[in-house]
């Protein structure tokens, strides 16, 4: 493990460009040039008030349309491109081949905790390119953060296709959708948010309450959900059975 100001390379650099150049000085310049574009407007409106009214106003609509602009380049910029870092240094320094999403779900482990501390991993580079994946899977689940969002490696999507139909089938599906409260409809997306929403309840009781039996009524409650999780995921909610089934 390292202890420094950024967790790697991709992770300064994310901060710097997005952080400090798009979204600071782009909101200062989307700002102002909204407040630009909106002054001639001010001016026609304006010519009634008193002065101290006129700064008063100016003032509020500055400040809020600057924190508006800041919002939005937040929510539509930052946000999304949150596990850009964490995929760049899985694809380029320890040649993971990793997904978006597996850069979304592992991302904690590169963003460094409270005192800088993260895990760079490189023993992975020591495996097979194809093994590294399942690898960080399994390396993940054994720290604190890990224990509690993940259950076991994910399979490769092939994997998904050869997934035993047995005759209690129906039935594990409907269990699996009852325990992470989703419909036969739901798609992934809305699976994942499922899932994340309830780990986040059963975190919170987990830290509550450090009582042994809390405590282990917490990790069986995560097997439960993440295990519904992974066989929604496997078998997309039930379609891959469905279409065997029609061939």
């Amino acid at each position: 493990m390292a202890r420094i100001k950024f967790t790697h390379f991709f992770d300064g650099f994310h901060t710097l460009f997005v952080g400090y150049l798009i979204i600071g000085f782009g909101g200062l310049i989307a700002g102002g040039t909204i407040l630009e574009v909106l002054e001639p407007v001010w001016d026609r409106i304006s010519g009634g008030f008193s002065e101290g009214l006129q700064t008063i106003i100016e003032w509020g609509a500055g400040f809020g349309i600057i924190a508006g602009t800041y919002y939005l380049l937040f929510k539509f910029v930052w946000i999304p491109l949150e596990p850009l870092p964490t995929w760049l240094y899985l694809r380029l320094t320890l040649y993971v081949p990793a997904t978006w999403r597996d850069a979304k779900t592992t991302g904690f482990l590169f963003d460094g905790d409270i005192t800088g501390t993260w895990y760079p991993l490189l023993e992975l580079k020591k495996l097979p390119r194809e093994l590294r994946r399942e690898a960080l899977y399994e390396f993940a689940k054994q720290t604190p953060v890990g224990a509690l969002t993940l259950q076991q490696s994910p399979s490769l999507e092939s994997l998904a296709e050869v997934i035993p139909l047995k005759p209690d089938a129906d039935q594990r599906l409907n269990h699996a959708r009852e325990v992470l409260g989703v419909t036969p409809e739901a798609t992934e997306e809305e699976i994942e948010n499922a899932l994340r929403e309830l780990i986040r309840k059963y975190q919170s009781l987990a830290f509550s309450n450090s009582q042994p039996e809390n405590q282990r009524f917490v990790r069986e409650k995560t097997d439960e959900l993440t295990a519904a999780y992974d066989l929604l995921v496997k078998t997309k909610n039930g379609r891959i059975m469905q279409e065997k089934r029609s061939r």
